[in-house]
């Protein structure tokens, strides 16, 4: 669901039944989303200033339409509220934990750790480096995107999840500057990791809302400050199988980029 209408282009390209084209804050177009809908996974969209509220609105409206299961895509470590955005998740996973209770609503919440694939190999290699907005040495643990998918997967087709909040990390705890060795190594190229001022970044990313401005603030300061950790055991419970290390995702996806080149 989205209010732009390319939401349509997902149909063919990636084999789904159905494209909804509606607003996320009005009731009645998610309502008609949820029409005949068993299962929800809800991932909000990135960077929204009412993201608590958006939340409310789905959490809302699944009630009412009876889902079977509602699955919610957060982030690790909300109570880390020096992060906009987590605070936001914060409050919309509070939410739902209550009407799980008032409502009987059965509800798993899943916190992915930071994505590996903010390392962007063609951003790199259109500019030569890996540019950070924050300190290079501090470290993050991530998580590949595809790991989460399986678990959430998981928890969508099992009936072990309700009632649930689990963190989702990667076990790789890795800086800015350790990331960029390791795709040198893996390329034998030489780039270099090259901090960018959070003020000349925003600039350079073309953002004008205040709400995203300060929120990209925030994480310059929180992980440029005091990183972010993380633990594999619980996504390796879930998907039954190790989580993939962050050289195993560049070795991933330098392999894809390979074949497409050679297509």
């Amino acid at each position: 669901m989205d209010v732009n209408e390319k939401v349509h282009d997902l149909v063919k390209l990636y084999d789904v039944d159905e494209a909804v084209v509606g607003d996320i804050n009005n009731p009645k177009d998610v309502a008609a989303a949820l029409q005949g809908i068993e299962s929800v996974l809800y991932i909000p969209t990135s960077g929204l200033h009412n993201e608590t509220h958006s939340a409310k609105v789905v959490i809302d409206q699944a009630v009412v339409a009876k889902v079977k299961k509602f699955v919610m895509m957060s982030a690790m470590h909300p109570n880390m509220s020096t992060l906009l955005q987590h605070t936001a998740k914060l409050k919309a996973e509070e939410y739902l934990v209550y009407k799980g209770l008032t409502d009987n609503l059965n509800y798993t919440i899943l916190q992915p750790q930071h994505y590996c694939h903010n390392f962007d190999i063609d951003l790199v290699e259109k500019l030569g480096a890996y540019h950070c907005f924050y300190n290079k040495n501090t470290k993050l643990a991530v998580v590949d995107v595809d790991d989460v998918a399986d678990a959430a997967y998981c928890v969508l087709t099992q009936d072990i999840h309700q009632n649930a909040t689990y963190e989702l990390s990667g076990s790789s705890y890795l800086s800015s500057q350790e990331k960029t060795d390791i795709y040198n190594k893996l390329t034998g190229k030489n780039i270099p990791c090259i901090e960018v001022g959070i003020e000349d970044f925003i600039k350079q990313i073309h953002v004008t809302d205040t709400y995203t401005q300060d929120a990209l603030r925030a994480v310059s300061y929180t992980y440029g400050t005091f990183g972010i950790a993380g633990n594999p055991n619980v996504l390796q419970w879930i998907t039954g199988k190790k989580a993939t290390t962050f050289e195993e995702y560049l070795q991933k996806q330098l392999a894809k980029k390979a074949i497409l080149e050679q297509a």
